[in-house]
């Protein structure tokens, strides 16, 4: 497959926030740049940890978010690590950043800075609360973005406090957004021959894409609770034999097909009244009955049999999966929904294809890099440094 981004050169100076922008980025054809302190970023120390065959501690996060990115270090806060960045970017087209404009002034990384240097750069920006506005210096983790968008209160159970969502969940939806924007500024700068901010608030990009905290409190007049497993009759976890099932039959025709299931299997005629025919609001004041039917029903088959049976009566269900299980699913298998990445250091690791299918053809990028692999290629032969002059900037920490 032709690669989408070929020939656009990304500079990712951020952490974790633009991690995911930057591996999107280098799924669709980009050369990222990484650019990490001498002693390596955070981000290769997120636990757990995986010990290479050299001793050394890595995180598999960051070995995802990494893969098919060149890594270089250069320590900003020595003047001949940052000035080593700013002449790279002549030779860029956009920067990812993480950090706030203040910091970022300190090393002449700044937007209006680096805009002013480079008009055709696109700057592209993944912080907790944006680059404007009284927050904007606030200090923030993927958790506080889920509590500060109002979506933390609706995870859990109703009589306990909030659940954190599993995976950084609010990163990545910061993460894609920067890819969306970047790629429409680059399509901008084609029209117009100048580059811009691209600046996103990872309150703001979860508060766009959960309901619970915009337009259902807006409509309600009222914060929308925590519902638990269940969302309405019939809807939510149920138990099988061996995990659990989500079940949603949420039209009509579903309900239907769910009750003939009831009736058919457990004798319960009941579950095909009128009384519980049509929109999902007719069923709720009978929840508790609907739900010990349904749970009758799933505790006699294995998540996957249940699963199956569902699919076929046309009755929206999906397994609760563990990971383990989907190395070995079919469904993955056949559209070839893992890659296998031979990493150095640790051997064959198995990571999820990025999504996008264009012309029915997969993306897919390499490894992840050692920490400064590409020193002597980018800041010598491209730059244009000797090796005693390299040499030095290691001994001043500044690489």
């Amino acid at each position: 497959m032709t690669a989408l981004l070929a020939g656009v050169r990304v500079v990712e100076l951020g952490n974790e926030p633009v991690a995911l922008a930057g591996k999107v980025l280098a799924d669709l054809g980009a050369e990222v740049v990484l650019v990490e302190p001498p002693g390596g970023g955070r981000a290769r120390r997120v636990p757990p940890l995986v010990r290479t065959k050299a001793g050394e501690e890595v995180s598999p996060h960051f070995l995802f978010n990494a893969a098919g990115k060149r890594s270089v270090t250069a320590h900003l806060t020595q003047p001949g690590g940052a000035g080593l960045v700013r002449r790279l970017l002549p030779r860029a087209d956009v920067v990812l950043v993480s950090d706030d404009d203040e910091t970022l002034r300190a090393h002449r990384l700044d937007y209006t800075t680096l805009h002013a240097d480079h008009p055709r750069l696109v700057v592209t920006s993944v912080t907790p609360f944006g680059r404007r506005g009284p927050r904007r210096r606030w200090q923030g983790s993927d958790l506080v973005a889920w509590a500060a968008s109002g979506a933390l209160v609706s995870i859990g159970d109703p009589d306990r406090r909030p659940l954190a969502p599993g995976g950084n969940l609010a990163q990545a939806a910061g993460g894609l957004n920067a890819v969306a924007g970047t790629v429409l500024a680059l399509r901008a700068r084609a029209r117009s021959g100048r580059g811009q901010l691209v600046d996103i608030s990872l309150q703001e990009a979860v508060l766009s894409v959960t309901g619970e905290s915009g337009p259902w409190s807006t409509l309600e007049g009222a914060p929308t609770g925590r519902i638990g497993r269940r969302r309405a009759a019939a809807q939510g976890l149920f138990p099988t034999k061996d995990g659990l099932v989500e079940l949603l039959p949420f039209m009509p025709g579903q309900w239907d097909a769910l009750a003939g299931w009831i009736h058919e299997e457990l004798g319960i005629e009941e579950a095909t009244m009128d009384t519980f025919q049509g929109p999902v609001t007719a069923r709720i004041p009978f929840a508790p009955l609907i739900d010990g039917w349904v749970e009758q029903l799933s505790g006699r088959y294995t998540k996957h049999d249940f699963l199956y049976e569902a699919q076929r009566r046309g009755i929206p269900c999906g397994a609760v999966n563990e990971p383990g299980e989907l190395l070995a699913d079919p469904h993955l298998e056949a559209v070839g929904g893992w890659v296998r990445h031979d990493q150095a250091g640790i051997g064959p690791l198995m990571w999820p294809r990025p999504p996008l299918r264009f012309g029915g053809e997969a993306m897919e990028s390499g490894p992840a890099p050692g920490l400064g692999a590409d020193n002597e290629e980018i800041w010598g032969r491209e730059l244009g440094l000797t090796g005693e002059q390299l040499a030095a900037l290691r001994v001043e920490g500044s690489i």
